[in-house]
């Protein structure tokens, strides 16, 4: 009896795995090779992930794998700031003098990455309430603040759209709806900063819903929060700065122009609160916050194959979608230490231009300037509990007084691979914050060249 159920459950094993094997080698048929699909690798990827209809319960939904994996080598002529190994560049570091007069960050510097390949799934679901449902899946490999080049979601999402009442709702994780990838506005540069900090570049977790009235009026509204692109403040980049105050960020967007998108113009408002603190460093509960806001121009004209995109941004508070500026301390009181915040503000101006085709040529060109606060700061104070300075400023680049970026490049399609090239050359003028905080006095000046090589290959 005991051989005989070791043999019955034998048999049921080898069944199950047959089944098994079965449905996944189905799933992992490949297609006949055509003239659209006569790459080996592209071929094996579409046929195991292309257009395969799954079923969930009683609701289809189909989807549809794609990506690519990037090759990107680039050389700076001096050092610079940059988050991700050295891709994702802000801006030139300034002068820093040794006792001879040398400048130590005079030394250019060079690196390779992969960790911009992406993978994405789209989802093709049902009708629900008579709205069309998609969802979106898309991972990178540049990692976290702590451990670069890992695997990360870059982008989740679901979105119903009404095609009749020109109504869209969207959930999940986006890029922050000032940087108009919706709209097919965001520069086409190579960098993966994507012409940071002149041009603003985050996603965050959010929920943004889009009415069309008519055929050339839309506007757009959204709330959202901070996860990979955080607030600067008292113990550093962190989102714990938004999540105190209990109020998501609010944007509001309106556009003009019609369904094929030949022109647009539109302009948006941005607001957040921050609570940098808990409690002061003379242990009392702190009453402390600050409010910044945002405003936005954006335009865009397409007469093919030529392609212009603008924007104009005046943003406080900035740095949490990569745009310069922040905030600063402007009063302590000296019995509680509770402490009162001014916006440092900056304003930049950028232009694309693209020419669509086999071999495409571009241009960016942006500028920026540091409009400073409308009060004077408190730089620095002594920390009486830890012993040390305590910076008294949070911002990216609240030193910059102004800065200008030349982006001209080339891409080289060829189905299934992009080979492209980029040059960005970023000047800084640098300036000191004087009289307690009150004026800034410009210092020197600095310029980086990144030449940037970029090979992509699609699936």
């Amino acid at each position: 009896m005991k051989q005989d159920r070791h043999l019955l459950r034998l048999c049921m094993l080898l069944c199950y795995t047959q089944i098994g094997m079965g449905a996944i080698f189905q799933f992992l048929r490949p297609t006949g090779l055509t003239k659209d699909n006569w790459f080996p690798l592209t071929g094996f990827f579409r046929s195991m992930y292309a257009r395969k209809e799954l079923v969930l319960d009683r609701f289809p939904v189909r989807a549809i794998a794609d990506g690519y994996i990037i090759h990107e080598p680039f050389w700076d002529t001096r050092q610079v700031v940059a988050d991700d190994e050295g891709v994702y560049l802000f801006f030139p570091r300034r002068k820093n003098i040794d006792p001879v007069g040398k400048d130590i960050n005079s030394i250019g510097e060079a690196n390779m990455a992969e960790m911009e390949s992406r993978f994405r799934i789209s989802l093709y679901g049902p009708e629900i309430a008579g709205a069309t449902s998609f969802g979106y899946l898309e991972f990178d490999f540049i990692g976290t603040l702590d451990f670069a080049n890992t695997f990360r979601d870059r982008l989740a999402f679901f979105s119903l759209t009404w095609q009749d009442s020109k109504s869209k709702l969207m959930f999940g994780q986006f890029y922050n709806p000032a940087r108009l990838a919706h709209l097919d506005l965001d520069p086409k540069v190579v960098a993966f900063n994507v012409a940071a900090p002149i041009h603003p570049d985050a996603f965050n977790p959010q929920f943004r819903f889009t009415q069309g009235f008519g055929n050339n009026l839309h506007m757009l509204v959204a709330a959202y929060t901070q996860l990979s692109q955080v607030s600067l403040g008292p113990i550093g980049p962190n989102s714990v700065y938004l999540r105190r105050s209990r109020m998501p960020d609010m944007h509001v967007q309106i556009w003009a122009g019609p369904e094929d998108t030949t022109y647009i113009l539109g302009v948006a408002g941005d607001v957040k609160r921050l609570i940098p603190r808990l409690v002061t460093n003379n242990d009392f509960v702190a009453h402390e916050s600050i409010t910044s806001w945002a405003f936005f121009a954006f335009a865009k004209y397409t007469y093919t194959p030529l392609s212009i995109r603008s924007q104009l941004s005046w943003a406080q508070n900035g740095a949490d979608y990569h745009l310069l500026g922040g905030y600063a301390v402007k009063n302590i009181d000296p019995i509680t230490d509770h402490r009162t915040y001014t916006n440092i503000t900056f304003l930049t101006y950028w232009i694309d231009l693209n020419i669509d085709k086999k071999i495409s040529p571009g241009l960016f060109c942006g500028v920026g300037k540091n409009l400073s606060t409308n009060a004077c700061i408190i730089p620095a104070k002594c920390n009486t509990c830890l012993g040390v300075e305590e910076r008294l400023i949070y911002a990216l680049g609240a030193d910059i007084h102004n800065m200008i970026k030349i982006m001209p490049r080339i891409r080289f399609h060829f189905k299934p691979m992009t080979f492209a090239a980029e040059v960005d050359w970023s000047w800084i003028r640098y300036g000191c914050i004087e009289d307690f905080g009150c004026t800034m006095q410009t210092t020197d000046s600095v310029s980086n060249v990144r030449i940037l090589l970029a090979t992509y290959f699609y699936f």
